[in-house]
């Protein structure tokens, strides 16, 4: 069978660092005489056994999730050693969960439910693709994601890294590469020195908002964004020199909705809902996008390649950055 994409899928060294962490946690109290001695010579013992299996299992025994062109090839059972086979047909329901380790997706499988953790993969972009290229050929009669997006998209992958002072990178990911590479900069300016701004999450814009500029890797000057207006709605425009390039207005106070009107393009609507990780959207000719939250200073985000543009891609930089702004 052909393989369309191919994905690294094994423990990670952080999950056994933790075993190893509360390995430490465990033998010191217990060689200090803090608590029984059997217990705690048990918990060692238990714990060690499931580092030297992560790691035995990470080193020795490496397993890649695949995508077929009929068939999903997924390590599943214990240690995720076990090679599965599911055709697509057979996929019911794709659902996601976000739990304290990471990422879920569950696929409902006739009377059984698989799992792919995003915590094996290489980055939260991988588990974007694999989600959207699922979905696309599960049976779409139960296939649904529990959002507005629609059914995700394979498309041109991007992430925004922004800190809080609002200064960071765009990242472009390309086909069958793991790391992203450096495609804009992005900072504020001016850099206010004042002391709001130079606490670890600054407070600014109350007064005067600065403006967003984005460089090229060489570090000339590509767009600049700057507020025009703020009531009734918010309204920002992005400047090429003197040229426009895009208007993006904020439609909600509590920065959850957005409208990126492009220049000699299409008009853009894009939600970030409350209390998620996952925002969408869609284009007034069809075309979409699909952004993750990874953590709040990093955002993964696939836009369709038919609608791609790099300043939607600045609009969505500035967006995170001012969701970093307030949030």
């Amino acid at each position: 069978m052909e393989i369309r994409r191919r994905f690294p899928y094994d423990p990670p060294w952080r999950h056994i660092g933790y075993f190893a962490a509360c390995v430490l946690i465990v033998a010191i109290p217990t060689s200090l005489g803090w608590f029984s001695f059997k217990i705690g010579v048990t918990g060692t013992i238990v714990l060690s056994l499931g580092v030297l299996l992560l790691t035995v299992r990470r080193l020795a025994f490496r397993r890649h999730l695949e995508l077929e062109n009929d068939a999903l090839v997924l390590p599943a059972g214990f240690l995720r050693a076990q090679i599965t086979r599911v055709p697509y047909s057979t996929i019911g329901r794709v659902r996601e969960w976000s739990f304290l380790w990471g990422d879920v997706l569950f696929l409902d499988v006739g009377k059984r439910t698989l799992e792919i953790h995003a915590s094996c993969l290489p980055d939260s972009a991988s588990l974007m693709e694999i989600r959207g290229f699922l979905i696309e050929r599960a049976d779409t009669r139960a296939s649904r994601l529990s959002s507005d997006a629609g059914t995700p998209f394979p498309g041109n992958r991007y992430s925004t890294a922004c800190t809080y002072h609002g200064d960071g990178d765009i990242l472009s990911f390309e086909e069958g590469r793991k790391e992203g590479r450096v495609v804009f900069r992005f900072r504020n300016e001016p850099q206010t020195k004042t002391l709001i701004y130079l606490l670890p999450r600054p407070l600014y814009g109350l007064v005067r908002l600065p403006e967003f500029v984005v460089y090229d890797p060489d570090g000339k000057e590509v767009v600049r964004i700057r507020r025009t207006r703020r009531f009734p709605r918010a309204t920002f425009e992005m400047r090429d020199g003197k040229e426009l390039r895009a208007t993006i207005v904020r439609r909600h106070p509590l920065f959850s909705s957005y409208d990126i009107r492009l220049a000699g393009g299409p008009d853009w609507r894009f939600k970030l809902p409350l209390f998620t990780i996952n925002f969408f959207g869609e284009s007034s000719i069809g075309g979409r996008l699909l952004t993750r939250q990874d953590s709040h200073n990093q955002w993964f985000m696939v836009v369709d390649t038919n609608h791609d543009s790099p300043y939607l891609i600045h609009a969505l930089a500035f967006i995170h950055r001012e969701r970093m702004r307030v949030g």
